[in-house]
């Protein structure tokens, strides 16, 4: 199918940026210019592998976030046991620059394989801010100058927080969607002040999306959230609400898509869970989980008293029936959902134009590129659509790249880039009856998503970095190099 319009002449561009955005051949953010997964570059590879087209790899410490370029520097967080690292790299030869080291203030419940190195960071303006949740917001200079570190405190989520940071006006945004006290807070870039924050609904086990920046024709520009209950859009400058539209996810992941007239969000059609979910906690079997037996794990503690405030008679033990009760709420919220753009306050369902709610995607995020939406899911399902539409253009499975998916798609020069959670890396060709170009074996678990810059693809596995680059030869690895 080949097809050209205005629309995708936005989708190349990455519509939507704000005047603070990357141009170019950069990667600033979690999937690249405003969070859209495309690059505008030529000549990118059209196979990747241990022997295909590596210009360099290079051993780093563990972490899920991926790499941010920019200006010819890569930019990676990891850990390794207490110590939380900010590290940059040359990112043509991956030689290292510089190394910034931050200790973990507090134990945090992270569910593996996630962990403290999971938001990516974001680079603006000759400055580079990272957020690890057990050890705070760091920001330096993108010579490796520490600026300032701010430690937002304690958190309370479940799975540990995952949401990466954007800048907008002159300010970081953080998201911290949690089981109780979810905020999200700007943060001044210059001082690390904190320039406003506001409360969010709670979610049943939090949320974990990364927000995309909107600027109108008229008005301010806007930081579009998707989260627990709702999807909304705050003023940059102030945290004013502006507009909104509830009852939709659970606790999301997937970043918010935005088109020109348009903004889609996504997240599986929920399904109760049994009770055997949290039957692991009632000691005595009894099928009763109680105040004593739930206080035993700080997290989980919260997650059942939550449940039961909210579904149960308050005396602070789960029964079956509360927690039946409390998945029937949300049972059928979600889906692959397109809203207007335009609108003011509650835009509901006045705004609502299509939702597709047949085996949606959990953690990688949608993929709107050249005029076809793009969903990559568990057991290699690949499934596109019309965007302005909903209509399903093609849905398959790939040959070989099957299993677990964490990793977004990302795309550039006629191509899109997936890649499964055991380092399987399938490249397609675009387009709403896409196919396969080629797949290969990367040897490691993977669940950052990839980034592109400068005419090559980065990759993150579980204990490499890796860099194709097209006509390249056979990879090594960079003396001195290492996360250590």
């Amino acid at each position: 199918m080949c097809r050209v319009s205005t629309l995708s002449i936005a989708f190349a561009l990455g519509w939507g940026l704000s005047a603070g955005d990357a141009s170019g051949s950069d990667w600033p953010r979690f999937r690249g210019p405003n969070g859209t997964g495309i690059s505008t570059d030529a000549g990118l590879p059209g196979e990747a592998g241990p022997e295909r087209n590596v210009l360099w790899k290079l051993p780093v410490g563990a972490g899920a976030s991926s790499p941010v370029i920019d200006s010819g520097r890569l930019f990676l967080t990891s850990f390794e046991g207490q110590d939380r690292r900010l590290q940059a790299f040359e990112a043509a030869t991956g030689e290292l620059q510089w190394t910034l080291t931050l200790p973990s203030l507090r134990p945090m419940r992270f569910t593996p394989p996630g962990g403290p190195a999971t938001p990516t960071p974001v680079v603006d303006g000759g400055r580079v801010f990272a957020f690890f949740p057990d050890a705070g917001l760091l920001a330096a200079t993108t010579d490796g100058e520490e600026l300032w570190r701010v430690d937002i405190g304690p958190t309370a989520s479940l799975h540990g927080l995952a949401s990466s940071l954007v800048v907008a006006d002159d300010r970081v945004i953080l998201v911290a969607d949690q089981l109780k006290d979810s905020f999200i807070a700007a943060y001044d870039v210059r001082t690390g002040d904190e320039a406003w924050r506001r409360e969010r609904f709670n979610g049943m086990t939090g949320g974990f999306s990364t927000p995309v920046l909107h600027q109108p024709a008229e008005g301010p520009l806007q930081v579009v959230v998707f989260g627990p209950v709702e999807l909304v859009a705050y003023a940059a400058s102030t945290g004013d609400r502006l507009w909104w539209a509830t009852g939709l996810g659970t606790a999301p992941v997937g970043v918010p898509i935005l088109l020109p007239d348009r903004v889609i969000v996504s997240e599986p059609v929920f399904e109760p869970l049994p009770f055997a979910v949290v039957a692991g906690l009632d000691a005595d079997r009894d099928g009763e989980i109680t105040p004593e037996e739930h206080g035993r794990d700080p997290s989980m503690s919260l997650f059942v008293a939550k449940i039961e405030k909210e579904h149960g008679d308050g005396d602070g033990t789960l029964t079956q029936a509360e927690w039946t009760k409390s998945q029937e709420a949300i049972r059928g919220k979600g889906g692959l959902t397109a809203f207007a753009l335009g609108g003011a306050e509650d835009i509901g369902e006045s705004g609502r134009q299509w939702t597709y709610r047949r085996q949606v995607p959990y953690i990688p995020s949608t993929l709107a590129y050249a005029d076809v939406l793009y969903m990559v899911q568990d057991g290699g399902l690949v499934t596109t659509f019309d965007p302005a539409t909903g209509e399903l253009l093609k849905r398959g499975r790939l040959k070989e790249g099957g299993g677990q998916f964490w990793a977004s798609p990302v795309a550039g020069d006629g191509k899109v880039y997936v890649i499964n959670t055991e380092g399987r890396l399938t490249i397609l060709q675009a387009g709403g009856e896409w196919g396969e170009l080629s797949t290969a074996d990367l040897g490691e678990q993977a669940l950052a998503t990839p980034a592109i810059a400068d005419g090559r693809l980065y990759v993150r596995t579980d204990r490499t970095l890796w860099c194709f680059s097209q006509g390249a030869g056979e990879g090594a690895i960079p003396g001195d190099s290492s996360s250590s």
